[in-house]
């Protein structure tokens, strides 16, 4: 009765006990570790431009300075990316994909610095509001759309939205990093009698 715990975020999506795999589209899981993967090959390129810069800094230390100084700041904006991924990757992968449609918020020039919010409707009638982690084109593109088809996964801050294709618009499926930025909560006209 009153021994409940407050929900946080974290608790956005139910998680199955532990060990459990929750079912899934293996497809659409296999988009969430490609983007890891990418993540990866850019820290090892990063990589090989520090490698690269000692020998250069032989004939050249302008050259040398330059290349160290981007593989530098390419290994740590990459590795944090990484990590990111692989933390949604193993989200998605405990909680599986739930159907939903989303609505992302005016991105425009005064949107907030942190990126705009997506509103998710569940087949069930539950929504949550996701924070994007980025904004890239891609998300602007869609904002201009109401209501469109995707799945989610993960729970709080380790989220994943992938909006489905919609000919003749786009053929792809879009993966776009999130955040939860409210509970998952039903709305008071939603619950049955």
């Amino acid at each position: 009765m009153g021994l409940e715990r407050p929900r946080k975020i974290a608790d956005s999506l139910p998680l199955p006990r532990r060990g459990a795999r929750a079912a899934g589209v293996p497809e659409y899981t296999r988009l969430v570790r490609e983007q890891s993967d990418r993540s990866a090959f850019f820290v090892v390129l990063s990589a090989a431009m520090l490698l690269v810069a000692a020998p250069v800094g032989l004939a050249s230390a302008g050259a040398a300075a330059v290349l160290l100084l981007v593989g530098a700041i390419g290994v740590v904006s990459c590795a944090g990316t990484l990590v990111g991924w692989r933390r949604r990757h193993r989200a998605v992968r405990v909680t599986g994909w739930c159907e939903a449609t989303a609505t992302i918020g005016h991105v425009g020039p005064a949107r907030p610095p942190r990126g705009p919010v997506v509103a998710v409707k569940f087949a069930d009638g539950s929504r949550i509001d996701l924070r994007m982690a980025d904004g890239r084109w891609s998300v602007r593109a869609l904002s201009e759309l109401p209501d469109l088809p995707a799945l989610v996964g993960g729970h709080g801050s380790a989220m994943v939205l992938l909006v489905l294709p919609r000919p003749p618009w786009w053929t792809r499926t879009r993966v776009l990093a999130a955040k939860a930025e409210t509970h998952r909560w039903t709305p008071p006209d939603a619950v049955g009698p």
